[in-house]
């Protein structure tokens, strides 16, 4: 799937998918492609349901170096307060595992 270029396609399927869960797959996949400023990248957040999306995501970090990094170079501030504290011990976790050095811990 060519992200970039079909952002409107995006949109339709963070709209239409039926969960959180997918909805996190999408936004993930527009992390590790570096198109999250997006509105379609927003709309994987805003169907009422965000903090599961985040939840998933967060798991996802875990364990997926792509996504952590893109996440800590493009999207630092995702998601408010506890959310983005968690994600960030996941990507630190993520790190550690696979002995990513570029993370500054301060």
């Amino acid at each position: 799937m060519k992200i970039k270029k079909y952002g409107v396609i995006i949109m339709s399927m963070a709209i239409r998918a039926k969960n959180a869960k997918q909805r996190a797959t999408i936004a993930v996949n527009m992390l590790k492609n570096n198109c999250s400023f997006s509105r379609a990248f927003d709309d994987c957040f805003e169907m009422g349901d965000g903090n599961d999306v985040m939840n998933h995501i967060i798991e996802k970090a875990r364990h997926d170096v792509k996504l952590a990094i893109g996440v800590k170079e493009k999207m630092p501030l995702l998601g408010y307060g506890y959310f983005n504290i968690r994600l960030h011990e996941a990507i630190k976790e993520c790190y550690q595992k696979n002995n990513v050095v570029t993370y500054s811990f301060s």
